[in-house]
C-alpha cells in the first residue's frame, strides 16, 4: 500500500509539469458486482440480489492534448463503495446420493463496505466536436472496512478496465464510464467471486481554464 501511494504521487508530480489542463474531478458511482456463487451449482432457485448503492468519489486529474483529436487523462481518486447482497435460497438441494431434498427458504443479507485509492490513465479520441470516447486502466487499492462474514479488515489490489464517453464544455467536462474489475474483492464459503462492475458519472473542472494562457 505504501509503495503504491508513493509511486502514484511521483507519477502525478512528473505529469503535472507537462499537463496542458489540470483540475479537480468528482462524481457519483453506481457500484455493483459480477457474482459467481459457490452454491449455485447444487441448489435450485438460488438467487443473489445486488443492490446498486450510490457512492461519491473525489480526486485530481491532468489532461494532455496531443492534437485536436487525441487526449490522455491521468488522475488520482479516493472514494468508497458499499454494497448490500441478499441471498434468496428456496426449493431443493442435491445430496451426496444424487437426490433432490426439500430445502427450507433462507434469506441472508451481507453488507459490504470498501474504501479505495486509485491512479488511472485513459486515452481518448474526439469523434464529434468535443464528444470523446476512450479506454484505459485504473489500478486500485481497496481497504475492506466492513465485511461481517470473516470480520477481517484487509487490503485488496485490483486493475479494472475503463470505457468512457464524455463531452468537453468551455469550463468543465462531463463523462460516463463503465468500470470492469479483474480481481475478486471477496472470497469465502458464500461467494466464490465478487468482481467490480460499476457505472460512474464524473465532473472535471480544469482550473487552468480560469487563468489566461501565456
Amino acid at each position: 500500500m505504501k509503495y503504491f501511494l508513493i509511486l502514484s504521487l511521483i507519477t502525478l508530480s512528473v505529469i503535472t509539469t507537462q499537463a496542458q489542463e489540470h483540475g479537480f474531478i468528482g462524481g457519483l458511482s453506481m457500484t455493483g458486482f459480477n457474482k459467481q456463487e459457490t452454491n449455485a451449482s447444487t441448489i435450485r432457485n438460488y438467487q443473489t440480489y445486488d443492490n446498486y448503492d450510490n457512492n461519491l468519489f473525489i480526486g485530481y486529474q491532468y489532461r494532455q492534448l496531443f492534437s485536436p483529436k487525441y487526449l490522455i487523462d491521468f488522475y488520482g481518486l479516493m472514494g468508497s463503495r458499499t454494497n448490500t447482497l441478499r441471498n434468496n435460497i428456496q426449493g431443493h438441494y442435491l445430496n451426496s446420493e444424487g437426490e433432490w431434498i426439500p430445502f427450507p427458504r433462507d434469506t441472508t443479507t451481507y453488507s459490504l463496505k470498501f474504501l479505495y485509492f486509485s491512479a488511472g490513465i485513459i486515452g481518448s479520441y474526439k469523434i464529434w466536436k468535443q464528444l470523446h470516447v476512450g479506454i484505459g486502466v485504473e489500478p486500485t487499492c481497496y481497504y475492506s472496512a466492513k465485511y461481517p462474514v470473516n470480520k477481517i479488515s484487509h487490503f485488496i489490489f485490483d486493475i479494472p478496465l475503463i470505457a468512457r464517453l464524455g463531452y468537453s464544455f468551455k469550463y468543465f467536462d462531463v463523462s460516463a464510464a463503465y468500470k470492469k474489475g479483474s480481481h475478486s474483492l471477496v472470497t469465502d464459503e458464500n461467494f466464490r467471486q465478487l468482481k467490480v462492475n460499476d457505472l460512474q458519472f464524473s465532473f472535471f473542472i480544469p482550473i487552468t481554464n480560469f487563468f489566461p494562457k501565456k
